[in-house]
């Protein structure tokens, strides 16, 4: 159990590694951080940090199974092509914050994310800057004030069938 420090994990220039079953409590802004680490395994950890995962120039990294609550960011990547973000549950709570649960910012390319269970922030997913070339499908989207945002527009919300696309909780209007 991690708490007193401003990162609680951190991998700088750190590949392959494989982090399992950590718990990191609220004091910290990053509760897991890498930064030019690439093919690393995030897997079933749990972050009450301001940032739950943050990942930046990194590239080819998967975060599965992770529980990141009441975060400003559950995960945010940063100039990071690559990665695989499934299976997590991250939820916000507050009303009136500007949280995002999954936060692609600068540029993002090829990242996958699916299969997340994503609740009551601001934005469940949030694209911005350049970010293009990415896949959201699905996702359980619940609550959320805007469940996405796409400032680029090049990502995919949909797959072709079987796959298809995300869960709206607040889906009332059926395409045509």
């Amino acid at each position: 159990i991690f708490g007193e420090f401003a990162v609680g994990i951190m991998l700088s220039s750190s590949d392959n590694n494989t982090l399992v079953n950590n718990t990191v409590l609220p004091q910290g802004v990053d509760g897991i951080r890498l930064e030019f680490s690439n093919n690393n395994v995030i897997h079933s950890n749990t972050s009450l940090a301001v940032i739950g995962i943050n990942i930046t120039h990194s590239d080819n990294n998967t975060v599965s199974a992770n529980t990141l609550t009441g975060n400003d960011q559950g995960v945010n990547l940063n100039f990071a092509t690559g990665n695989f973000i499934k299976d997590n549950n991250i939820s916000r709570t507050l009303p009136g914050d500007t949280s995002r649960c999954i936060h692609l910012a600068g540029i993002v390319t090829s990242t996958v994310v699916t299969g997340n269970t994503i609740t009551g922030c601001q934005f469940g997913v949030f694209i911005g800057g350049l970010s293009s070339g990415n896949e959201i499908y699905n996702n359980n989207f619940i609550n959320d004030v805007v469940a996405t945002f796409d400032f680029s527009g090049g990502n995919v919300f949909n797959l072709a069938s079987p796959i298809g696309g995300n869960y709206w909780s607040d889906f009332d209007t059926p395409e045509e």
